[in-house]
């Protein structure tokens, strides 16, 4: 994803999310990814999904409440 390939990273986060539906780091860079395509629901239901597995990092949170997509 960090090196613009959008569809493989898609690709391969949608395969490791169906292997391990409950990793906090899989939803989260999902829901990066969909906020990068500018699919506001998807990203945010893979960041509360992220978080509610105690993903740490806020960045995710961050981004969709400067895109006014966040509610609590």
């Amino acid at each position: 994803l960090k090196a613009g390939h959008r569809d493989k990273a898609a690709e391969q986060l949608k395969i490791a999310s169906d292997l391990q539906p409950e990793d906090p780091t899989i939803n989260y860079n999902l829901g990066l990814l969909y906020l990068k395509q500018k699919d506001y629901e998807q990203a945010k239901t893979y960041a509360k999904k992220a978080y509610e597995l105690g993903f740490p990092l806020p960045g995710l949170k961050n981004k969709l409440m400067q895109a006014g997509k966040w509610e609590e």
